[in-house]
């Protein structure tokens, strides 16, 4: 998923890995239910880090999906 080789995922690549390259199945409206178990990663980030920006690494990427889950 990290197209850059940052090692740091945006939402818009994790966004296009999971519908695009995992090819997901469209169980549900995925969008709006990727989008708040990011947020919600980015913020468990952001309360031992304030200054944290909205990227998760790929190290955090395993927070995105328990929030998914």
């Amino acid at each position: 998923m990290d197209t850059d080789k940052d090692k740091i995922l945006t939402y818009a690549e994790v966004q296009k890995g999971l519908i695009d390259d995992i090819k997901l199945p469209v169980l549900f409206d995925l969008p709006p239910v990727l989008r708040r178990a990011f947020d919600a990663a980015v913020s468990d980030i952001k309360k031992l880090d304030e200054n944290y920006r909205d990227e998760i690494s790929n190290v955090n990427y395993r927070l995105l999906l328990k929030y998914v889950r």
